[in-house]
This record gives C-alpha cells, sequence and structure tokens, in this order.
C-alpha cells in the first residue's frame, strides 16, 4: 500500500521514480519560498524590536538625564548667585563667609562652596583670602583655606582661568575620601582683571546614585563615563575612577569596547553591539549627558532585549519544519497519484518490448496464429 502511495523506488533495478523527483522539486521550491518568507518576516521584525529598543532606553536615558542634571543645575545656579552677589555688593569678608553659609544651607544637594581670589586682585581685602562653606555632620563648617593649601593651582581654580569659562572638573576625591565633582566660573572686576574662581562641589555618589535607581529591569545595568572614558557609576565598584573604557578594553582585548568609548567621549548618540565572553552578545544605548562632557551607558544582554524576536524565531521554525514535513507527505502522495498511469503505461510497454504479441493457446496453423475458420 505504501509503496502504491509513495513510490521512492518502484523496482530495485531503477532509480528515483518520476514521482519522486516531482515531489522534490515542488518541495525544494516551496521550501526555498518559505524560508525566504521566515527570513525576511526574522530580520525585519528583529529591526523593528532593536528601534522600539532604542526608543525605550532613549526614552530611559533622557528622564534619567533629566533627574540627574537637577543637581547639577542647583550647583551651578548657586555658584552664579554667588558670582552676582561678589560683583554687585563686594561684600567683606566675614560677610561673604556668612552669605556662603547660608546658601549652602539652603542647597542641601550641594557639598561645598568655595571662593579661590587671585593674589594680583584689585581689592586688598581678598589679596590672600580663600573661603570655604563645607559640610560636616550636620553642620556647616566655615574655614579659611589660605592657611592650608594654596588654591591657585589647584584644577578647580586654573581651569576656568585657563579656558576663561564656566566649566565641571574632572572626578577627584575629597577630604573624606569620596568621590566629588566640581562646577567652577571666573569672575572678573569691572577693569576685567581676574578677580575670583567661584566653585560648587558635589558628592558623586549623589549623582551616580541617579542611574542605579532607574528602572532597567532584567540583568540590564546602566553606567556613566567622564570626557576622557573614566568610569565614575559602574555595578563593578572595583572600576570607578581606577579603570577607563580603553584600559578595560585592553585587559580584556576587546576593540569593539574602544569603538564603543570614542563614540560615547565625541558625545555620540546611537546604539552599538558587544561580545563579552561570558555574558555572551550585549546590546547598548548610549547618549552624552547634559553640558558635562559625560556620557550614559544603558546594556542589556542581547537575549532579553531580543526575548520576543527569539521566541518568534522559534515559532517560526517549528511551524516551518512542519509544514515541511507536510508537504513532503502530500507532494508525495500528488505526484504518485499523478504519475500512476504514466508508470502503468511505462511497464506494460516494457512487457510488449520483452515478450511474444500473443500466447499460443491453441496449435498454429500454417494460415496463423489463432484461426477462427479454416480456409476454404
Amino acid at each position: 500500500m505504501i509503496d502504491r502511495l509513495f513510490p521512492f523506488f518502484p523496482d530495485g533495478r531503477r532509480g528515483v521514480s518520476i514521482a519522486a523527483r516531482l515531489a522534490l522539486m515542488i518541495v525544494l521550491g516551496v521550501g526555498a519560498l518559505f524560508s525566504a518568507i521566515v527570513l525576511y518576516g526574522y530580520f525585519t521584525s528583529r529591526a523593528a524590536l532593536e528601534r522600539e529598543f532604542a526608543e525605550r532606553m532613549e526614552n530611559l536615558g533622557r528622564a534619567a538625564e533629566n533627574e540627574f542634571l537637577r543637581i547639577p543645575g542647583i550647583a551651578e545656579s548657586a555658584t552664579r548667585d554667588l558670582a552676582e552677589v561678589l560683583l554687585q555688593f563686594s561684600p567683606p569678608p566675614e560677610k561673604l563667609a556668612e552669605t556662603m553659609k547660608r546658601l549652602l544651607e539652603s542647597h542641601p544637594d550641594i557639598s561645598a562652596l568655595t571662593i579661590g581670589f587671585s593674589r594680583e586682585g584689585a581689592d586688598p581685602r581678598y589679596g590672600n583670602y580663600c573661603p570655604d562653606a563645607s559640610r560636616e555632620g550636620g553642620s556647616v563648617r566655615l574655614r579659611d583655606l589660605a592657611g592650608e593649601v594654596d588654591w591657585t593651582v589647584q584644577e578647580w581654580y586654573q581651569l576656568p582661568l585657563q579656558m576663561g569659562r564656566a566649566l565641571w572638573t574632572e572626578p577627584f576625591f575629597g577630604e573624606g575620601g569620596g568621590l566629588m565633582v566640581s562646577y567652577a566660573i571666573p569672575v572678573y572686576d569691572a577693569s576685567w582683571r581676574y578677580l575670583a574662581t567661584v566653585c560648587a562641589s558635589l558628592e558623586l555618589h549623589r549623582l551616580a546614585g541617579v542611574f542605579s535607581a532607574m528602572p532597567i529591569g532584567g540583568r540590564g545595568y546602566a553606567f556613566m563615563i567622564t570626557g576622557d572614558g573614566t568610569f565614575v557609576s559602574h555595578p563593578r565598584r572595583e572600576l570607578l575612577m581606577r579603570e577607563t573604557m580603553f584600559s578595560v578594553a585592553e585587559m580584556e582585548d576587546r576593540t569593539d569596547l574602544v569603538d564603543l568609548g570614542r563614540r560615547m567621549i565625541r558625545g555620540e548618540t546611537g546604539t552599538a553591539s558587544l561580545y563579552d565572553p561570558l555574558r555572551g552578545r550585549l546590546m547598548v544605548f548610549f547618549r552624552p549627558v547634559g553640558a558635562m562632557g559625560w556620557s550614559i551607558g544603558i546594556l542589556f544582554p542581547e537575549e532579553e532585549a531580543l526575548a520576543d524576536i527569539t521566541r518568534l524565531r522559534r515559532v517560526q521554525g517549528l511551524l516551518g519544519l512542519g509544514g515541511l514535513i507536510a508537504l513532503v507527505v502530500a507532494g508525495l502522495f500528488i505526484s504518485g497519484r499523478i504519475s500512476g498511469p504514466m508508470r502503468l503505461l511505462k511497464d506494460s510497454a516494457a512487457r510488449l518490448a520483452s515478450g511474444p504479441l500473443c500466447r499460443r493457446s491453441r496449435p498454429a496453423t500454417r494460415w496463423g496464429c489463432s484461426p477462427h475458420r479454416s480456409p476454404r
């Protein structure tokens, strides 16, 4: 019965039957078309999911950036207010220190306020004066750094003086050992002589805490680097302020990490694909953070970011396999039915070619094989 329905090898002497060849052609043609449709659907769906992932990470990154910049915005505003007080009122040193204390008490996100006066300034009251208001426990401590350090060689003083504009410094370790970052602006008097650098300092963990609290979900995480690629926020605490993206790339021999680091410090926004020997394929979204020159990255395992397309691929693969099996069975059955008459005709022709045209059931006469009547 099976040989009649699916005649692969009609007998041992001949090759593959016409039905099998016809079925094979149908299966290959339809299978190739089906495979092309599945592949097109997979890559189209993957591209759509990648765009959706980028948009979702863009919204998440923008929300985190807005929350992150809220604290630096407060520091920038307080620094400008203090510089304006200095320019407009030129208060005596004791009044200036008291103003700094009240300003710091009204802004709990700021860790310290410092004014470093130029030693070459026109006002003799500020010739060797560097007032500092900083938090100590639950109170604000006032002191004059002139007797402790040479503030004129400090980065927060020199950079605004050299650059001639307000800027954020690179992170540094504060007196208590914590990571700090400062916003400093240059102040000039009416004669455009350098008067002072006004500086507000923040504890970096308050800023980094914004990213650690991001609702990323799954096994994803966020990290942040400075303008030279130094890690200032990362789940691996041993990397903070000790390693850059480029030093990690060199240790792990990963050129893809170098390319990502270059794009991030250039202030680009986009997505990238990485390969981690321990975690497999990774997807990273990155974007700059305000005007600080820093950049944030949001990282996800690719299998987690593209979980929907992975499930879709598995379902399509199972459906394709089942459809291919059904197509093979149907093709063999239909081709067998179509080629049946041709096979019978072929077998009949072979029998005629191999034997006599008739059987001798009666004795032969000289008039023929099977006479119906005797000749007269």
